[in-house]
């Protein structure tokens, strides 16, 4: 085996400092409410817990913040007398209140078209509303008796759940977008607030029993309210919020004497305070993203990544480009970051994108799986938010072979028998389980590509969809940052993306890169 290192050559490419300086910031990733300078005032920082940054700064409260994609921040605030709902930049400036009414407005959410959604007491009893972000258009979601509160939406734009007390006791419910099919989703004596939904999870704080009382703790269940568990026992805990991806879950804890911001798994593991002040922080909202694009140059071992807050500065970096090299993408340390890798002659040599700009990658080291003539595929195969690589391995019976580490160092191989040799593989989450399973695109050099996916590590088609045309190249990337994972073509330049696998429907048309260049996806900014 030869070495790798002497032909990976990793460096920035040269961009003017006047580029830098027109650039906007990022957007941020995790917003919360903090009582740290007297009063409650908006905060940014890293998924990490770096970066603390105060957006607001007056005597008044504001609370409740959450971040649009494009990198505006939604918040309630009291600074003119009554809690209305204000809009600001990704950094604090322009604050601008958008609503103007008697009754208390909180709560706001935004959907993934930039509209917000929130509840309001303004028809005398609270009910879950939307509106344009300039406050125009006001509808109303909920009608019914009661108090209808703390709604979320999911990444898809697709549901809303809130709470209700309609029923005599506060319940998760869920609902259309438009307010239709209202759905109670919980059923028991205790007490239920603050939903959050994603990747077919709905997390949410729940009154258990403790010591002859009740405590609130964090509670996951299923989007349709079945397999109910209780994440958290330390103290108490509440306002979950999912994170980007919806593989953590970042939540507020007393278990320190006083209200941090925690980070979690989904099955409870790994609770990690991010915050450490004397003062109380509280409920933190994350960024909701969806993947972008990017290709990799085989001739001259080039990735061009596109950056979606601002396509001026896509990273380019350049990793591999030996004859042979064919590019895999995927989230090797779980940060939620998409990272690079080149697979060649059975040897996965892995990279992490390194934080901020400008960006470089870094080795993340060198995995010895399959062999020569295979063809790589990443994913999340067992569900614990990190990526690992597999092959395809084309012969007379073509079969995907995926890596499964496991704790102490070793590694399963899940393997099945899928596709034809002459497939081409592709690997995602379709169904939204938080589980990527692989599939294949069937080149017809003279008709539509066929792609045939499966939710199963067995060889049974779940999705079988005629899309592209000869000298497509097939990719997959969450083109919504929804649920599930969507397909997509390359071919010589020109993209088109399906969103859904479920309904064959193309969500963009667009070229970036050139011929010859081969097609990858994922979130590549911190």
């Amino acid at each position: 085996m030869r070495r790798r290192e002497s032909v990976l050559a990793i460096f920035l490419a040269i961009v003017p400092p006047s580029l830098f300086a027109a650039l906007p910031p990022p957007p941020p990733k995790l917003v919360f409410a903090s009582l740290r300078d007297g009063n409650s005032e908006i905060y940014r920082m890293n998924p990490d817990g770096t970066g603390q940054t105060r957006l607001t700064n007056n005597p008044a409260n504001d609370t409740h913040p959450s971040i649009a994609r494009d990198g505006r921040i939604a918040f309630a605030s009291d600074r003119d007398g009554n809690f209305e709902i204000y809009v600001m930049t990704s950094t604090g400036t322009n604050q601008t209140r958008i609503t103007n009414d008697p009754g208390l407005d909180s709560q706001p959410v935004w959907t993934p078209d930039g509209r917000i959604v929130f509840e309001s007491g303004r028809n005398g009893s609270f009910d879950i509303f939307v509106m344009n972000a300039d406050g125009t258009e006001v509808k109303r979601l909920t009608d019914a008796p009661g108090i209808d509160s703390d709604p979320a939406i999911s990444p898809a734009g697709d549901r809303i759940v809130f709470v209700s007390d309609r029923d005599g006791n506060n319940e998760i419910y869920s609902m259309k977008v438009n307010g239709l099919e209202q759905t109670r989703l919980t059923n028991n004596t205790l007490f239920e607030t603050r939903p959050d939904i994603s990747h077919g999870k709905i997390v949410f704080s729940q009154s258990v029993p403790d010591n002859g009382g009740f405590i609130q703790q964090v509670t996951i269940m299923n989007a349709d309210g079945s397999d109910q568990t209780v994440l958290t026992s330390v103290g108490a805990n509440g306002n979950p919020a999912f994170s980007s991806n919806g593989k953590r879950i970042f939540f507020n804890s007393d278990r320190d004497l006083n209200s941090e911001i925690y980070s979690m798994t989904l099955d409870g593991q790994d609770q990690t305070r991010l915050t450490n002040n004397p003062f109380s922080d509280a409920l933190p909202s994350a960024l909701i993203e969806p993947d972008t694009i990017g290709v990799y140059r085989p001739t001259t071992g080039e990735w061009i990544l596109r950056n979606p807050n601002s396509p001026a500065l896509d990273i380019h970096v350049t990793f591999g480009g030996q004859p042979g090299d064919i590019p895999i993408t995927g989230d090797w340390n779980g940060d939620g970051r998409t990272d690079l890798g080149i697979f060649h002659d059975g040897a996965f040599q892995l990279a992490v994108l390194t934080q901020g700009f400008p960006d470089a990658v870094r080795s993340f080291g060198t995995i010895f799986f399959g062999a020569a003539g295979d063809l790589p595929v990443a994913g999340d195969w067992d569900g614990n938010g990190i990526d690992d690589v597999g092959v395809f391995r084309r012969g007379f019976v073509p079969r995907f072979l995926l890596r499964v580490p496991q704790t102490g160092g070793t590694a399963n191989t899940i393997s099945f028998s899928f596709g034809q040799r002459n497939d081409l593989p592709i690997a995602g989450d379709w169904d939204g389980d938080g589980v990527a399973t692989p599939g294949v695109m069937r080149p017809n050099p003279n008709y539509v590509g066929e792609f045939l996916l499966t939710n199963q590590f067995a060889n049974v088609v779940s999705n079988d969809l005629f899309f592209g045309g000869p000298g497509s190249v097939p990719v997959a990337g969450n083109w919504l940052g929804g649920d599930a994972d969507g397909i997509g073509i390359f071919n010589a330049g020109t993209w088109n993306l399906v969103a859904d696998v479920n309904f064959l429907k193309t969500s963009l048309s667009f070229t970036f890169g050139q011929p010859g260049d081969v097609p990858v996806a994922g979130k590549w900014t911190p």
